[in-house]
């Protein structure tokens, strides 16, 4: 149609992040709107298992994982990746 604006991909964004981070040896999970982290852990694994938790109670929330050397990646437990891969049937 002329004069229309071009279609857009509307992003959803999630209502909160919680962030796992290496701190001084340790790991943290932290709010986007904390400065000071919520827990300290002495594995990543234990802060993953925290901060996926923190993310259930909630609801919209996205975990980010930020590595040793600086990288970031969201965290997808077994559930939500095959929610999110699940493909349609083929009749």
């Amino acid at each position: 149609m002329k004069g229309t604006a071009p279609w857009r991909t509307l992003a959803v964004v999630p209502a909160a992040t919680i962030h796992i981070e290496p701190l001084r040896g340790a790991w943290v999970v932290r709010d986007d709107a904390e400065h000071d982290p919520v827990s300290e852990h002495s594995d990543c694994t234990a802060a993953t298992n925290a901060a996926r938790a923190r993310a259930r109670e909630i609801e919209d929330a996205e975990v980010l994982l930020h590595d040793r050397y600086g990288r970031v990646r969201p965290v997808v437990s077994s559930s939500e990746s095959s929610r999110r891969f699940l493909r349609a049937r083929v009749s």
